[in-house]
């Protein structure tokens, strides 16, 4: 080895060995279940209260992710009504919620729906029934 490589690689590593290495933090958080509900439920810690109503249903849909939610539909559209749906969380659409973040839609889950082509006349019509598609000046708007 060349005294000038010495000298050279010895100058580069002193050099890095003060340099910092930038942060890895990533703003933001995480959004999802609440685990602290599901685990009240599981534990049984809402059994020991009383409940404040008892409601009597022929069909229970448990979960108002998208399969609940087109499970609802589909009984309602063949005249069922006598059912419940029971959802976990605040708001339905499960896998399926969006949100926006710095103002621009997108989806908060694992799962996000691509729009639907005209191959796909049911789900235009679910999406459209969820108010998630509506037509603004002739062309079809999705939310």
């Amino acid at each position: 080895m060349r005294r000038r490589d010495f000298i050279g690689g010895t100058a580069g590593a002193l050099a890095l060995a003060g340099c910092e290495m930038p942060s890895r933090d990533i703003a933001g958080g995480f959004t999802g279940i609440d685990i602290a509900r599901g685990h009240a439920l599981r534990d049984g810690a809402w059994r020991a209260t009383t409940p404040s109503r008892t409601h009597r249903t022929r069909v229970v849909i448990a979960g108002g992710g998208i399969a609940g939610l087109a499970a609802a539909r589909a009984l309602r559209q063949s005249g069922t009504e006598d059912f419940v749906l029971l959802e976990l969380e605040d708001t339905p659409g499960g896998n399926s919620r969006g949100g926006t973040v710095g103002g621009i839609a997108c989806p908060l889950g694992a799962h996000y729906l691509p729009l639907p082509g005209d191959d796909a006349p049911e789900v235009q019509d679910l999406l459209e029934e969820f108010g998630l598609r509506r037509r603004v000046a002739g062309r079809w708007q999705y939310d």
